[in-house]
């Protein structure tokens, strides 16, 4: 951003200059770099707009700049360019054909083009310069050099959270800067690329579409040198410009009255361009000068002290200091985001147009220059990306909005919300406060606490109120759900949301973890209902606070500092009851009293009050109706209290009165039941939609269960055989009207539900033997018949990652309820599909090949069911890396298909496919590519209709490591192609595709191809699977490749250490972690630690040998590796140098 201010403007390109020349010295360039490379758009206004145009529409360096400036100051204010005395007295004593003449002789000699907007859509950095009309001064009219963007929709009643936590309305004053609006400054061989930049370029303009009704078109077609001279038209100095469009004449004149300080401009303008997600690199604001206080003095005469206030209201109209307070209260200075530079003394006593005197502001500045030289460094890291953004998107401090504006969140993950009914507590909340806020006098003393009680006790809900009350002493919450491993691995990755404060990382625990070991931001980490040992989600030192919420008081790690939250007083909990069962406040004795005892009956716990109360709320009960039926204390109160709310949706089941409302709660308690043996979190009506559409065709309704018992109404159809939806809904809506469930996820397509703990296990736990057996039965099968084996569509991935912990709840409150033996066989088999396709590491073959001797021993060996489970073992095998035994069972299922079908039948070919690809692994490759080249021919012949991805795939790599690439890359276009029509182009089968492609183009040295197709798989995949899948470790590895290749060192050992540390649970079995540690080691030698890598190659070299075939390519090509390395010591490369090829991880 770039200020108004006459001559002062040199004041500006000093200290631009200075930062252009700390970035040649720190990228080792050869030539100081233009501006234009490295912020992606600049605003100005009066000679800050003239400056603008120099770096963004001519691309001049600073140094081309400043001379320029020097040519134009000289010859525009000289006495020469004088107008008349009378000219002097009225306004206006300069010439402007001068500024005129000079840009279209520069515009000609450059051959730029004469309009302002660039011919080139793609260039990197955007300009505009500020001008107004002259009738209508204080609001800001733009000159682009580019496509204008959609207008933000402004809401001047929006207050919007600053960044350093206050409260501060949109500004609703038209003001501009000349931003330097970075980008993170690309490398020296990619200046002018955008794709790494924290703010993103916009995307390429369509054709211009002319508004017929407007001539000036929003002014696509003013000329440079009307651009410029419109943004320079101060009325102290030059005649206003009058342009005309159509017949329609506008005046213009400099946008100094009331825009002096372009910055608001340029960041509303940013937010219009990239949009107000975009996270702001850094924001760069040049002043020409401090102008001076405003003061009136002690003129006694009125016709002086009218001249004293006509030049303050100057000041106060050009002041550039007031925008920058306003981005300053936005923007924190120690995010070392917002940068101003500006002249403090000394400039206001030069005038704007004594062109005489720029060589003593440059010398004024240069004392600046040196006095702000940590600031000025701040910046250039940011320009050469080696200072990260801090998170503030444009949203944040914009002052319009497109209604995407998301306020900054102090909330990283959002809390529970505290009930509207929570009473008491108060002196827990002040022990919790001293336990766990900073204390200034003891800095580093350790702040972890736990509160323990027992269940119901409000464990959740008093620790959301602390936070309510004492959040403000933390820059940021973190709050985790730590019930298991599983909680607590989601909830970590939903911290992704640091990212606002400075976090990168892939959103693992581990990542998070040591970000906030190191962070100087204030933080608060709460680990709710622990459950385990939950040590390791424990960040290490001092820094920041820890809160624990659990019903052991002995959880691991054992804590020092701990509460205990008893149950409430009498007199509170007889409140919470009134107050949730919205019940008169006055009661009489006797209603107090029945309160009380009704309140004491459910152990004083406060969820059991509120579920009591809703139920009398609900039921419009008085307390004296109630009739609890249990007086113990503790978890059998909590469970009396959802007794007594089943009765009542019972009674109301079997009410003949009302038909709807019993159905109603018919439904409401089959779904009740049907939940419980489900995982309580993730629970959608897709499970019953999806049974009832794949369920096999002799599903009976008896296999739902029976009478009272049976799930059959909720998986009814209508005529036409569509699920009945309503049916659901209605039962799932009673149930969150008594609190029983609740919604966890409202995306306005689908809601997702949750049961409290509490309850999900009462309501398993309150059947008898035998109905809980039959409907456990039920609720397998009605699971299980939701997903394919196959899953052959991206939707059916999806659901089948959703669906993964009610498959694992099932399975393990559903043990041995069906004496079907087949059925067990195959319900557990499209478990560990499911398993299989989910790619968690870490799962053990136990479960796989115990389906697999079941199979055995029920079907027989001759059977197809078990060799599909043969198939899936093979594969399960493969993928951990133990090639030797998955190939020799692979070739036993071969036999036996070619002795049951024939050599040709499409089975037989598929277990042939699958033998070769195994062979390819353990380095056969032309044995393996000879009979692929038959199995092609038997497809293509007698089965052309198949998919013939799998053989094309495996023959490519064939090919691939035949030195033969041109030809398997022929043939892997294919696949992709193929596989985007059959699957779609997020589907798992395509992305792995087009990885393998990727490998090929990086072969080829097409990098920047190759980088391209790898981001979009990683991204895609992330996406759809969360950052643990274990496929995204071999992307990463291929990433880490391309980036080794261009001797990009440090981003390659980033992929190559991330990828290990997602595949090091499988480093006995899978060879492939070695393939990645190899790569590593390669990496590391490079970026200069020759030890280290001749250890971690060594131990390669050891572990190829264990779990390699004999003779394998790679085995030779590393220990020759190893050798050279040895024999070079410490000696520098020679020219002669050649090093062993990176393995890369095909996926097949």
């Amino acid at each position: 951003m770039i200020d108004g201010g006459g001559i002062r403007g040199i004041c500006e390109l000093r200290v631009l200059d200075e930062i252009m020349k700390r970035v040649q010295k720190a990228q080792n360039l050869a030539t100081i770099p233009r501006p234009c490379d490295y912020f992606d758009l600049m605003g100005g206004t009066s000679t800050g707009g003239l400056v603008a145009i120099l770096l963004s529409r001519f691309k001049m360096t600073t140094t081309e700049a400043i001379e320029v400036y020097y040519d134009f100051s000289g010859k525009i204010f000289s006495k020469k360019n004088r107008k008349g005395l009378l000219s002097k007295i009225v306004g206006h004593p300069f010439h402007e054909r001068p500024l005129e003449k000079i840009i279209k002789d520069m515009v000609s000699a450059r051959q730029i083009g004469e309009l302002m907007m660039d011919p080139r859509p793609e260039a990197r950095s955007k300009a505009f310069v500020c001008s107004q009309l002259a009738h209508k001064q204080g609001q800001a009219t733009r000159f682009r050099t580019y496509e204008p963007p959609s207008p933000l929709k402004r809401d001047t009643s929006l207050d919007v959270p600053s960044v350093s936590g206050s409260l501060s309305s949109p500004s609703t004053t038209s003001s501009a800067s000349t931003t330097y609006f970075s980008a993170n400054a690309p490398s020296q061989s990619s200046a002018s690329s955008v794709e790494s930049a924290p703010i993103a370029e916009s995307p390429k303009p369509e054709d211009p579409v002319p508004v017929v009704s407007d001539p000036w078109n929003e002014y696509r077609d003013i000329q440079i040198w009307e651009a410029a001279r419109a943004t320079t038209a101060a009325p102290s100095y030059f005649d206003p410009i009058e342009l005309t469009r159509g017949g329609d004449r506008r005046k213009f004149i400099d946008g100094a009255m009331g825009c002096n300080n372009p910055a608001k401009e340029v960041v509303d303008e940013a937010a219009a361009l990239f949009g107000t997600d975009c996270i702001l690199g850094c924001l760069v604001s040049l002043g020409t000068g401090f102008s001076g206080e405003v003061t009136i003095g002690e003129a006694q005469k009125w016709y002086k002290k009218l001249a004293a206030l006509i030049i303050n209201l100057k000041k106060i109209a050009t002041d550039t200091e007031i925008v920058h307070k306003g981005l300053r209260s936005l923007i924190r200075a120690d995010l070392d985001t917002y940068f101003r530079f500006q002249l403090p003394t000394g400039a206001e006593k030069i005038r704007l147009h004594d062109y005489r005197k720029l060589d003593e502001l440059s010398q004024l500045m240069q004392v600046y220059i040196e006095k702000e030289s940590a600031e000025i460094d701040k910046v250039v890291r940011i320009l050469v990306d080696k200072a990260k953004p801090r998170g503030i998107n444009l949203g944040q401090i914009a002052g319009a909005d497109h209604g995407q504006i998301v306020p900054p969140k102090k909330d990283i993950r959002s809390r529970p919300h505290v009930s509207e009914f929570f009473v008491g507590r108060r002196e827990y909340l002040e022990t919790l406060a001293e336990a766990l806020c900073p204390n200034p006098q003891q800095p580093d003393r350790k702040r972890h606490h736990l509160l323990y009680g027992q269940p119901g006790a409000g464990k959740s809900q008093t620790a959301a109120k602390f936070l309510d009350d004492y959040g403000h002493w933390f820059d940021m919450i973190l709050w985790v759900d730590a019930m298991s491993k599983e909680t607590l691995e989601a909830g970590f990755k939903e911290l992704r949301g640091c990212s606002e404060f400075g976090y990168e990382g892939d959103g693992s625990a581990s990542t998070i973890l040591e970000w906030l070991q190191t962070t100087e931001h204030s933080w608060i980490l709460v680990l709710d209902d622990v459950r385990g040992d939950v040590s390791k989600y424990v960040p290490k030192g001092n820094k920041g606070a820890v809160f624990f919420t659990s019903q052991d008081k002995f959880m691991e790690p054992a804590q020092k500092s701990a509460t205990m939250l008893d149950v409430l007083g009498e007199e509170e909990a007889v409140e919470l009851l009134f107050s949730s069962a919205r019940l008169e406040e006055e009661a009489d004795d006797k209603k107090r009293k029945k309160a009380a005892s009704l309140t004491k009956s459910l152990g004083y716990l406060p969820l059991a009050i509120e579920q009591a109360a809703a139920t009398v709320r609900m039921e419009q009960w008085g307390v004296e109706d109630s009739d609890p039926q249990n007086d113990s204390l503790g978890l059998q109160a909590v469970h009396a209290s959802f007794d007594v709310t089943y009765k009542v949706i019972n009674m109301q089941a079997h009410d003949v009165s009302n038909e709807a409302k019993a159905d109603a709660a018919k439904y409401a308690l089959q779904l009740l039941n049907l939940f419980s043996f489900y995982h309580n979190e993730g629970l959608m009506g897709n499970i019953l939609k999806r049974a009832v559409k794949l369920r096999p065709e002799d599903r009976k309704e008896d296999d739902y269960g029976i009478g009272m018992w049976s799930f059959a109404d909720l998986l009814a159809t209508d005529e036409s055989g569509e699920w009945i939806e309503h049916r659901w809904q209605l039962g799932v809506d009673l149930l969150v009207s008594y609190s029983l469930v609740k919604v966890a996820k409202d995306d306005q397509i689908r809601r997702v539900y949750s049961i409290h703990g509490l309850v999900h296990s009462w309501a398993r736990e309150r059947m008898q033997e035998h109905p809980r057996s039959v409907r456990a039965k039920a609720a397998r099968l009605i699971l299980f018949d939701s997903f394919t084996e196959a899953q052959s569509t991206p939707d059916d991935f999806q659901y089948g990652f959703k669906v993964l912990p009610h498959a694992r709840a099932v399975m393990k409150t559903t043990e041995e309820v069906s004496s079907d033996i087949s059925l067990q066989i195959t319900h557990q088999f499209k478990y560990c599909l499911l398993l299989e396709a989910a790619g968690v590491s870490g799962i053990s073959l136990n479960e796989i090949v115990s389906v697999l001797w079941a199979s055995l021993g029920h079907h027989g060996g001759l059977s197809e069911r078990f060799l599909e489970i043969a198939d899936m073992t093979i594969g399960a095998a493969k993928r951990r890396g133990m090639l030797a035994p998955a190939l020799e069972l692979a070739h036993s299922c071969y036999r036996v298909r070619e002795h049951l079908y024939g050599m040709e039948h499409m089975n037989s070919v598929r277990n042939l496919v699958t033998m070769t690809s195994l062979c390819i692994e353990l380095g056969q490759y032309i044995r393996a590519a000879e009979t692929l080249h038959v199995c092609l021919w038997v497809y293509e012949e007698v089965h052309p209709e198949e998919d013939k991805s799998p053989i094309k795939t495996a023959l490519a790599i064939a090919h691939f490591f035949n030195d033969e690439a041109d030809q398997g890359r022929d043939y892997l276009l294919e696949v992709v192609e193929e596989s985007k029509q059959r699957h779609g182009p997020s589907h798992p089968k395509t992305l792995e595709c087009l990885s393998n492609l990727a490998i090929f183009q990086t072969t080829q040295e097409n990098f920047e191809e190759a980088e391209n197709i790898l981001k979009l798989v990683m991204e895609t995949e992330d996406k759809l699977f969360g950052s643990r899948y274990m496929s995204r470790t071999y992307t990463l590895h291929n990433l880490g490749i391309v980036y080794y290749y261009q001797d990009r060192f440090e981003e390659a050992v980033q992929c190559f250490s991330t990828a290990s540390k997602l595949s090091r649970a499988l480093r006995d079995l899978d060879v492939r972690y070695y393939y990645q540690q190899h790569a590593l080691a390669m990496a590391v030698y490079h970026r200069g630690d020759r030890e280290w890598a001749i250890k971690r190659i060594s131990l390669c070299c050891k572990r190829f040998k264990q779990m390699l075939s004999e003779g394998h390519v790679y085995i030779e090509k590393a220990e020759l590796q190893r050798d050279l390395w040895i024999e070079i010591g410490e000696d520098d490369l020679g020219p002669d140098y050649v090093e062993a090829p990176l393995f890369p991880i095909f996926r097949f």
